[in-house]
């Protein structure tokens, strides 16, 4: 890999560093954390939305704050997952993890759609997708380099 210009730089050492599929990983965990805020402080708009009860209580037994709270802590708890297995050889736990919220999270969205939550569908499909091309990636093998470094 060459390096384009002083602009890039960083990013190329990183990618020497994590690879191709540890920078992936790190990306996932930075989408992972601020998902996570926006569940923890969600906005007026949020809290008026249709998915806002269904969230809240899911989570059977504690209030609709402490709720949001235990979901926030999930989207950071597999945020710091994925920081973690970017940066080692073995990084399938941290796919593991990222593919399995993913996932729950389409779940959550499917009971929303079953409660009557509008645009649950379609937050579902989004939402597997995702989580399809996050195993998709997990599959892929680092790419060799050609200039000889490993």
């Amino acid at each position: 890999m060459t390096v384009p210009d002083h602009t890039t730089r960083p990013l190329w050492r990183m990618v020497r560093r994590t690879g191709l599929r540890g920078l992936f990983l790190l990306v996932l965990g930075v989408f992972d954390v601020l998902y996570g805020l926006t569940i923890a402080w969600p906005t007026p708009d949020q809290q008026r939305s249709t998915r806002y009860p269904i969230i809240t209580h899911l989570v059977p037994g504690l209030g609709a704050h402490v709720s949001l709270w235990v979901w926030a802590v999930l989207w950071w708890a597999v945020a710091v997952a994925c920081f973690v297995y970017a940066w080692r050889a073995v990084d399938t736990p941290g796919y593991a993890c990222a593919v399995g919220l993913k996932v729950a999270w389409a779940i959550v969205n499917l009971l929303g759609f079953l409660r009557g939550l509008p645009d649950g569908a379609g937050q579902t499909l989004t939402w597997l997708a995702f989580a399809a091309a996050v195993a998709i990636m997990s599959r892929m093998a680092e790419p060799i380099r050609t200039d000889g470094t490993p």
